[in-house]
């Protein structure tokens, strides 16, 4: 289900409770009622993005990576996928593009949608894109387990360099906090609506439109953490406007980083409405996250994620906004390079 906030969400006070989200809140389209059977496109299964040229010529951006390539494909094979579905390379599909949709100022716009979002793309042409491919013939995908980490429980993470003091209350925002969780899968426990124990050591790089933080392993045991963001695109070597989608991992993290565990600093791109998305998933064996009983987490497939045995590893989805300016601080007042 996908559901759309057309306006900036308001911005709670420190140390207040946001009030809960059913679901990401991007102001992007008026309308988000795209589906797999309407105006279709194109739809990305690892680094390959298909893409059908009776319906267009463009993919969208934000779809490409350095070592992906296009393929066009003809038979229809790809009609009424749905998010998770098989593709013809054998793996997952992770989004697809909804074409000739209305925008949120009534224009005709491309969409990128996935488990979390329905976003506005950045529409490029196919032959500029990437190399395109023929259509290769369906593989079995290789599943690869590995063993639960085994670390003893630790005692747990104090907060004290997690706090509004190290950038979750940005100082030149009057103390209001930047950071709001957006949505959250496979754990129910103490997650802190403004990112309290996971986001930290924020700061804004107005100059380059660019954020950058920390993330934390919130867990009293060792566990891998992946983060997926968005970087500008180079090309040519230049630095453009485009954003791609990237993913750090780091296996075992201990429980409790702090400084003397390495630079662990992450860069990410804000988009054109003022803040960056940030999705943070957990691999652990957490016993609170084991025995938990409501909607399934998954991790996503950008990330390249370890074959887990989910019998014995439970996983973590969250999802993050980043402001990158100040909040409003009056009605009337928007973010930088947000759409009024």
């Amino acid at each position: 289900e996908v559901v759309v906030d057309p306006v900036p969400e308001e911005t709670p006070a420190p140390n207040e409770p946001a009030p809960a989200t059913d679901a990401p809140t991007d102001p992007v389209a008026s309308e988000c009622s795209c589906d797999p059977e309407q105006n279709v496109g194109s739809w990305k299964c690892g680094t390959t993005v298909y893409y059908d040229p009776a319906v267009t010529t463009t993919v969208c951006s934000q779809q490409m990576e350095s070592d992906g390539e296009v393929v066009a494909i003809t038979d229809g094979s790809m009609a009424g996928l749905e998010i998770g579905g098989t593709c013809p390379n054998g793996l997952a599909l992770s989004n697809y593009i909804c074409y000739n949709m209305v925008g949120s100022d009534g224009g005709d716009v491309a969409l990128k949608v996935d488990l979390q979002a329905c976003d506005e793309c950045d529409p490029v042409p196919v032959e500029t894109a990437a190399p395109v491919a023929e259509t290769p013939a369906p593989t079995d995908p290789v599943i690869e387990t590995v063993e639960a980490p085994t670390d003893p429980p630790v005692e747990e993470c104090p907060m004290d360099y997690l706090d509004s003091s190290n950038g979750l209350t940005y100082s030149e925002c009057s103390g209001e906090s930047i950071v709001s969780l957006r949505a959250s899968a496979g754990y129910d426990g103490d997650l802190d609506m403004n990112g309290v124990g996971v986001i930290y050591d924020i700061e804004l790089l107005t100059a380059t439109n660019e954020v950058t933080f920390k993330v934390n392993n919130m867990f009293d045991v060792a566990s891998d953490v992946y983060v997926k963001y968005e970087v500008f695109a180079t090309i040519d070597g230049s630095v453009s406007s485009f954003r791609n989608p990237t993913c750090d991992e780091v296996q075992a993290q201990p429980a409790c980083v702090d400084e003397t565990y390495g630079d662990n600093t992450v860069t990410a791109a804000c988009r054109t409405q003022g803040y960056a998305v940030v999705y943070v998933y957990y691999a652990t064996t957490d016993p609170a996250v084991l025995a938990f009983a409501g909607e399934d987490a998954t991790i996503d497939n950008c990330c390249y994620p370890e074959g887990y045995d989910l019998s014995t590893t439970g996983l973590v989805e969250l999802s993050y906004k980043i402001e990158c300016d100040c909040p409003p601080m009056a009605e009337g007042r928007y973010l930088r390079g947000s759409k009024r």
